[in-house]
């Protein structure tokens, strides 16, 4: 194999191992989503055919927010090279910027499209089971990130 070749060929291994830890986290970010929903559907006492419905709805979202995840990795890795260059270009910092929202923008959007799109398969007690589930899961996953949430 030639000089070229191996240069290359370790700089996709590289790459690949940079991309790993990205990887591993959509996984684990998926994994986790499911085993939520699996909970949620028996706490909420859902039937199999309305299980099913509740499960295509929070798939459909959960396949555009992984997909949206990955754009806002490439749009923050940009905005971090952006901003660490030296001299720094402002001109491509705010190219970067405005990459980065609009995409946050959709993942906001997501998540509020997906859980209109749940509460309205619900019956008003379930809505209600759902909607304190929902902040309860919230408090604990702020409380995991920031210490104690009120």
């Amino acid at each position: 194999m030639s000089k070229a070749g191996k240069i290359v060929l370790v700089s996709m291994f590289i790459f690949g191992l940079l991309l790993l830890p990205g990887l591993s986290q959509a996984i684990d970010r998926e994994a986790k989503f499911k085993g939520y929903r699996q909970k949620l559907i028996q706490d909420l006492n859902l039937s199999p055919d309305k299980a099913k419905e509740f499960n295509d709805v929070g798939d459909k979202y959960l396949k555009e927010r992984m997909d949206l995840y990955a754009q806002l990795q490439q749009a923050m890795d940009s905005l971090k090279k952006a901003m660490a260059a030296t001299p720094r270009d402002e001109a491509k910092v705010q190219d970067a910027v405005n990459a980065a929202i609009p995409i946050k923008d959709k993942l906001w959007n997501n998540y509020q499209d997906w859980w209109h799109a749940e509460i309205k398969l619900l019956n008003p007690v379930q809505q209600a089971q759902y909607l304190i589930t929902l902040e309860n899961w919230w408090k604990k996953m702020m409380t995991g990130h920031y210490g104690r949430v009120r």
